[in-house]
């Protein structure tokens, strides 16, 4: 919890203290309020309903698949390092993709936050060797993707 805890704090620090106040997030925000008028999830309880799943659900899901198959089945043929470097690279290639269509793929920003990822990868295939289980990587991400969705809702609900 403490790792998910920090992360977001920074998170959120860095929208809010960096990106927001210089209109470094003006065109992602357009884009996200978008993408969130096309999905009709625009509004605060369908948000509500979309963050619950994947702060959940998906985060498990990721967490299954790249932690517990990926990086376990990597480890087993290259050590823990390098299959936590990996796998961790894996996991910010998964999510690129989602950065580059909100920040664009030429952005300083979408190649510093997909470094983060593939850090927060590495630390949470970590926690995973750490605890011996899926629980604590788990925990982590669901609370950094809370976070997310925190910003989402502020992109979204507060006026521009």
């Amino acid at each position: 919890m403490l790792i998910g805890l920090l992360v977001t704090g920074a998170m959120l620090l860095f929208y809010h203290v960096v990106l927001a106040p210089r209109g470094l997030f003006t065109e992602a925000e357009e884009a996200i309020r978008a993408k969130v008028a096309s999905l009709e999830i625009a509004t605060p309880r369908r948000m509500l309903l979309v963050s619950g799943f994947y702060c959940l659900i998906h985060s498990f899901l990721e967490e299954f698949y790249f932690r517990w198959f990926l990086h376990a089945r990597l480890e087993s043929r290259l050590g823990f390092w390098r299959a936590a470097v990996w796998s961790g690279l894996a996991f910010m290639a998964h999510h690129v993709v989602v950065l580059a269509f909100y920040l664009g793929s030429g952005s300083w920003l979408t190649w510093l936050l997909s470094l983060s990822i593939s850090i927060g990868g590495v630390l949470w295939a970590w926690l995973y060797r750490w605890s011996g289980n899926l629980w604590a990587p788990w925990i982590s991400h669901a609370i950094v993707d809370a976070g997310i969705f925190l910003i989402g809702y502020h992109v979204i609900f507060s006026p521009s």
